[in-house]
Formats: C-alpha cells, structure tokens, sequence
C-alpha cells in the first residue's frame, strides 16, 4: 500500500507565504514534514513537524551553485534513513511556495515531475524539471547515489535544481 509524505522546503525568508500556502498543503491530505534551514528560524504552524537541513544563509542560486543540490540529496538522503520515515513508501517535494488543490493521488510509481523547458545555452540538461519532484523509495536511492556522484565532479547546473534535477 502507497503512503506518501509531502515534504516542504522552506527558509526563514519565506516565513509569511508558507504560513499563506499552508491551508493548501493541508488539501493534499498525507502526512507532511517541513525542511527549514538550519539556524532555526523557518516557522512552521501548529507546531508542525520539521527538521532543519542546509545553510541558513540563503544565497541567490546564481551565486551558490552547490548548496541547492546539496540540500536536495540531504533531504531525500534523510527519508531514506530515517527510522521515523520508514512507513512512507514515496516522497512528494515542493517549495514553500506551492499551491495544492486537492488530494495527492496514489502515487504512479518511479519519478514525477513536470518538464518547463528543453535545452537551454549553458547547462548540460536535455530539459528542466520543476518541483513537485515526486519519487518512490526505489528512485530517491537512485536519486542521491546520482546526486552524490554529480557533486563529486562537481556538476551542480549553475545553481539551477531544476536543470540539475533534469
């Protein structure tokens, strides 16, 4: 049986809109784990349940290319080892930012995701990929043994997630 967890990436910065989204994250009706930064100051409603992965400065993705990618595979590497998420069979992430209509179906299996553009001067992705990114247990491992190997040789797409990503 799927169960999924929606995963929130958000940081201190965004503190208003996420309070604003949040009714909208409720609608996706599945468990939900914030991912702040570290430092401490990303707020979460009632008390949510959250954890705190990567640098609290948040720099401009032109200016940081490694910390976004870094903070992706953290992420996903965190549900793959975390005893407390061991019930969840896949990983729904999005940015604070989002907006959810309706109840998450069951999820289709391997990696979902929406392609917003082709080949792009520049960058080394066929496509780019935005969040959601979508991913069962099988993909997430795939997902940060790949990530680990691009940030080893130092591929990180200028900063872009979603071109790294794609």
């Amino acid at each position: 049986m799927s169960k999924t967890l929606l995963l929130i990436l958000s940081h201190p910065e965004a503190n208003a809109v996420l309070f604003r989204n949040w009714p909208y994250f409720l609608r996706a009706g599945c468990d939900m784990l914030g991912i702040g930064r570290l430092g401490g100051r990303c707020r979460w409603p009632e008390n949510h349940q959250h954890i705190e992965i990567g640098s609290e400065m948040r720099a401009h993705w032109k200016d940081d290319w490694e910390s976004g990618s870094r903070r992706l595979v953290d992420t996903f590497r965190h549900c793959l080892n975390s005893v407390e998420l061991a019930q969840y069979t896949d990983f729904f992430l999005t940015d604070y930012d989002a907006i959810i209509t309706k109840a998450l179906p069951v999820h289709p299996g391997g990696f979902v995701s929406t392609v917003i553009c082709g080949p792009q001067p520049g960058f080394k992705a066929s496509r780019a990929l935005c969040h959601p990114w979508w991913m069962d247990r099988v993909t997430v491992e795939q997902f940060v043994k790949a990530g680990d190997e691009l940030m080893a040789a130092g591929e990180f797409e200028k900063g872009s997630n979603d071109y790294w990503t794609g």
